[in-house]
């Protein structure tokens, strides 16, 4: 009994041993990767992190400064401030605020919204002083 079971223990690590063997000239006999898949692994990778980069800023709230640049170079504020012919009550005020708070330009700081509309208001002030 106890001779089948060395029998039994040798076979099973001679086999283990033939896999082992089979495994690292499996290995040894696979193609090293070429410079060239290198690279296109390389890019695939970069594309991947650049597509999360992109996924990530769509997903984050700009912040209201940048809103409210944004805006200003939308041309927005220009084209409120002729509509309303540079004059503009409480009401038309609020009524921006709301517009604005629905659109993506939102958040801002409506002291700020105000800012830059009275800017253009005393801009058009000037000119109209001077001719132009």
């Amino acid at each position: 009994m106890r001779s089948l079971r060395k029998v039994f223990k040798r076979r099973d690590v001679n086999e283990a041993a033939a896999r082992e063997v089979e495994g690292v000239a499996r290995e040894a006999a696979a193609p090293a990767p070429t410079a060239a898949a290198e690279d296109a692994v390389a890019k695939e990778t970069t594309a991947k992190e650049s597509l999360a980069k992109d996924v990530a800023a769509k997903h984050e709230k700009p912040s209201a400064a940048s809103n409210l640049e944004r805006w200003k170079a939308s041309g927005h504020p220009q084209r409120w401030v002729e509509a309303h012919d540079y004059h503009w009550n409480h009401a038309d005020w609020l009524a921006l605020l709301r517009d604005l708070e629905r659109s993506d330009f939102w958040p801002m700081d409506p002291a700020e919204v105000g800012a830059v509309l009275e800017a253009l208001k005393a801009q058009h002030a000037k000119c109209d002083a001077i001719g132009v």
